[in-house]
């Protein structure tokens, strides 16, 4: 092989391995055109792209579990520390508006920025004695807005979390240590 065509093979090889993307099992993935071209949507295996004009995004498509710790105003204005679990998948119906509004952040983070709305505006709602220290269930409240929103929410969790009165009460009993 002469000299000449040893760059252009270099570069032929280079474009080709540019152009081959892996979607990996338990995980989808939107590939979108870099000028907001049209979405498509691909499941687990080997898949090629038009390298340097499309995006690859992936999102997990199990079941993921969240676990928040948030400071809210309950109905009366006083603050309110809440834990919040919650279970969940991203919805491949909706995968590419999901997409679009998530960008190139990841999947969970964007639901847990929904989450901590809801959340939220649903202490907002409650007055700080009505919200159980006890996990209680809240996701029928916010099932459908969850399904607008491209997620599906399985178990949505909420208590109060004794976050103060557990440091106080470390605090005391090192005083008395």
């Amino acid at each position: 092989m002469s000299r000449r065509w040893v760059l252009p093979a270099i570069i032929l090889v280079l474009i080709f391995t540019a152009s081959l993307i892996r979607v990996e099992p338990g995980t989808w993935a939107v590939l979108r055109g870099v000028a907001g071209g049209r979405s498509f949507i691909l499941d687990p295996g080997l898949r090629f792209r038009i390298p340097f004009l499309q995006v690859l995004y992936t999102y997990p498509s199990d079941v993921f579990r969240l676990d928040l710790r948030l400071d809210a105003a309950a109905r009366n204005g006083r603050p309110v520390r809440l834990a919040a679990h919650f279970e969940g998948r991203i919805l491949r119906e909706s995968l590419a508006e999901f997409s679009e509004r998530a960008g190139p952040r990841n999947g969970p983070t964007v639901v847990e920025q929904d989450l901590k709305a809801f959340v939220t505006r649903w202490a907002a709602d409650q007055d700080l004695e009505s919200i159980p220290e006890r996990a209680l269930e809240i996701q029928n409240r916010f099932r459908a807005a969850a399904r607008g929103r491209g997620f599906d929410i399985r178990i949505l969790s909420v208590s109060r979390s004794s976050g103060e009165s557990s440091r106080a009460g470390g605090a005391a009993s090192k005083r008395t240590a």
